[in-house]
């Protein structure tokens, strides 16, 4: 009985010791798939996390301010562009089929550069630019046979910005901006003159010829006259009394601010222009400037004129200096169109006097062949 049991115990004992050691060789290591994946995983490189750039708190200031400007200039200057004009000439006619060219300023912080528009003036002369955005706007006007009004006097410039609040442009269709331009009759021989006299400042008279370009002693265009108090002024002296005057011979003067200057008045003249000069004013200066038409000699001949003098010369017995140009017709016409094809020079006059010169100024061709004939040049065309 007691062997027996010996041998069941042994039994049970053998069999627990089989279950595990299967157990063992079937749960306790990794399956083959699996043992892979992980061998696969061991395998790839460990990713490395970037690391996230910092920008400094300055240079996010920077950039918020520069953004900030670029946005406020285009809103000041990213500006809708409309614009209404007309041109006419000098007798209030509208300039029909002119070329108007419209210049863009655009800078609005992002870009800075300049757009070109074009269109040409209707049945009554008139244009308009509209569409289109920008800061402000350049006009241009131009026509064959007329001249546009200088641009130092006319309204060319247009602000749209509201950078310039006070100043900006405001269209109206029923109101546009009038370009003035001067429809051209031909132009006639012109003396013309450009230089600086040396005249008395003790109020000894000058004596001024235009057509010959010189200082006289009778016959002539200008008397001029000045007088300081005292004579002798001492280098950058100031505030010192003088007095100029101008007195046409034989005719009278208009002072102007005329843009153009190309057909002298028929009447308005006066006799004497004159400049005072009192030592306590306030805008006291040694120079005095005037642009005048002229009419002198009886009418025959009529002039424009752009004189300057100075009255603080300091050279003993030279006299103040007085500089004047000037554009003259001796034909006893009106008529002050210039045409450096038919310029008359003081010189040429003097060479062989003033009718021919004015006929050889007539024909610029004729006058080309005759000088080419002087120095032994055969011409071709005549």
């Amino acid at each position: 009985m007691n062997r027996k049991l010996r041998v069941t115990g042994l039994f049970i004992l053998i069999l627990l010791c089989f279950y595990v050691l299967v157990w063992w060789l079937f749960f306790s290591q990794p399956s083959a798939p699996v043992k892979e994946v992980h061998q696969q995983k061991a395998k790839q490189p460990p990713k490395v996390q970037k690391p996230q750039q910092v920008v400094p708190p300055e240079q996010k200031v920077q950039k918020s301010k520069n953004e900030g400007l670029r946005e406020g200039l285009s809103l000041l200057n990213h500006q809708p562009i409309e614009f209404y004009g007309r041109a006419v000439d000098q007798y209030g006619e509208p300039v029909v089929g002119a070329e108007v060219r419209g210049h863009v300023q655009i800078n609005d912080g992002y870009r800075e550069t300049l757009e070109k528009h074009q269109t040409t003036t209707d049945s009554n002369g008139m244009f308009e630019f509209h569409g289109f955005s920008g800061r402000d706007l350049g006009i241009a006007v131009s026509k064959s046979g007329y001249l546009r009004e200088s641009e130092h006097t006319a309204n060319s410039y247009f602000k749209y910005s509201l950078m310039f609040r006070e100043k900006v442009h405001k269209p109206d269709p029923n109101n546009p901006v009038i370009f003035k331009m001067w429809k051209l009759a031909g132009a006639e021989p012109m003396v013309e003159v450009d230089k600086t006299f040396r005249i008395p400042y003790d109020g000894t008279p000058a004596i001024i010829d235009l057509v010959h370009g010189k200082q006289t002693e009778s016959v002539g265009d200008l008397k001029l006259t000045l007088i300081r108090n005292p004579l002798e002024v001492k280098r950058g002296q100031q505030n010192y009394f003088w007095s100029f005057s101008i007195t046409p011979i034989e005719g009278g003067l208009i002072e102007t601010k005329d843009s153009f200057m190309y057909l002298a008045p028929e009447q308005g003249y006066i006799s004497e222009w004159k400049h005072d000069v009192d030592p306590v004013t306030t805008n006291w200066s040694a120079k005095a400037e005037v642009i005048f038409y002229l009419k002198s000699r009886a009418g025959k001949n009529h002039a424009r004129v752009q004189l300057a003098v100075y009255s603080d010369t300091h050279l003993p017995n030279a006299g103040v200096g007085v500089t004047i140009k000037s554009w003259l017709n001796p034909s006893g016409s009106r008529n002050l169109e210039y045409d450096p094809n038919k310029r008359i020079s003081p010189e040429r006059i003097a060479q062989i006097g003033l009718e021919k010169a004015i006929e050889e100024a007539r024909d610029p061709d004729e006058r080309e062949r005759k000088h080419l004939e002087s120095l032994g040049i055969p011409s071709s065309g005549k």
